[in-house]
């Protein structure tokens, strides 16, 4: 191939990637872990790399998905400009603090400002982190402490209950189940003996009818 001719080539003369012009962004997003949140009984949500991908001028044309590899590939001078910008970021894991109902918005962000992130952080803080948090820092403790504590009680609860409930609808499963052979087995009782020809009675007679029977034959053969 001679990229010579190529670059002379008055078609590819101010071609340019069509990646350009778009506007992209990475980017953390909190996502619920509806699976930990079950196990825990509260809400648990994981950071996870987001990118959005628009069309200057077509707000309708937004792509916003978790990062994968090709985006990373696809636009690595933003994946590079996003990673530089998270220095020594680590991922969290966790209640967000937003998402507590002891504290309030504001609160929580400021508590942001200090690396504190979730509800769990703050629970399980040292003598001198909780010192950094404020002069509430030893009683936001064991607010924290005692939420978790309360959600750990509600799912186990709430796993009970549904324990106790699918066992619940077993034995009811098998009962109807009985009840339904028993049902099938007395219709088949039933048509059998619907299906059987009939068997004739016989009478047993009387002694004094028999013995009116043999008169009525003697007298006939008489009179013959």
């Amino acid at each position: 191939m001679n990229l010579a001719s190529d670059v002379n080539n008055t078609n590819f003369v101010g071609a340019r990637n069509p990646d350009d012009i778009l506007h992209v962004k990475f980017y953390i997003r909190s996502v619920r872990n509806d699976y930990q949140s079950s196990i825990a009984g509260r809400d648990i949500y994981t950071d996870v790399e987001y990118v959005e991908i628009m069309t200057p001028g077509n707000a309708l044309n937004i792509i916003d998905t978790p990062a994968r590899e090709e985006h990373k590939i696809r636009f690595p001078r933003q994946w590079a400009v996003f990673k530089n910008s998270q220095g020594d970021h680590e991922q969290v894991v966790g209640t967000p603090l937003t998402e507590w109902p002891a504290i309030t918005r504001s609160r929580a962000e400021e508590l942001k400002g200090k690396k504190f992130y979730t509800v769990d952080q703050i629970a399980n803080a040292s003598d001198l982190q909780v010192q950094h948090i404020g002069m509430d820092g030893y009683t936001m403790r064991q607010k924290a402490q005692a939420f978790l504590a309360q959600a750990k009680d509600s799912a186990l609860a709430q796993k009970q209950a549904e324990e106790l409930a699918n066992k619940d609808a077993q034995i009811k499963a098998l009962q109807d189940g009985q009840a339904q052979l028993m049902k099938m087995i007395e219709e088949m009782k039933a048509s059998q003996n619907s299906s059987e020809p009939k068997k004739r009675k016989y009478t047993k007679r009387t002694q004094t009818e028999s013995s009116t029977t043999h008169a009525t034959v003697n007298l006939s053969e008489q009179k013959e």
